[in-house]
């Protein structure tokens, strides 16, 4: 057995993400980028579905992404993106550091 559904198209609102959020949303993207030393390539200037292009550069949980996709308005997209992508360069920091502080004399606190 198997399941089917309906499909119906769906318009989306011409609703452009704000310049100042698709600025940080590069700029995190950026960060995320540097830290974690990935080589994927920024998306290019103007991009129309900005949101898209960058989440799907970087691997996120499945219930984050899903999250982007049931969202119909690229403005309110690129503001969630740039949460996902601030926290994601916070926890790979956070990571980082302590890898850092344990390498150097094998204790470690998480809590700072």
């Amino acid at each position: 057995t198997f399941q089917t559904g309906l499909v119906e198209p769906l318009e989306e609102p011409d609703d452009p993400a704000e310049s100042a959020d698709a600025e940080r949303a590069r700029e995190l993207f950026r960060k995320l980028v540097e830290l974690t030393g990935a080589e994927v390539e920024e998306p290019a200037v103007g991009t129309e579905l900005l949101s898209f292009e960058l989440a799907g550069r970087f691997e996120f949980a499945p219930e984050l992404k899903q999250r982007l996709l049931q969202l119909t308005s690229e403005r309110e997209r690129v503001k969630v993106l740039a949460d996902l992508l601030e926290g994601a360069a916070q926890a790979v920091e956070r990571e980082q550091d302590v890898a850092q502080r344990a390498a150097s004399n094998g204790k470690v606190d998480p809590r700072g």
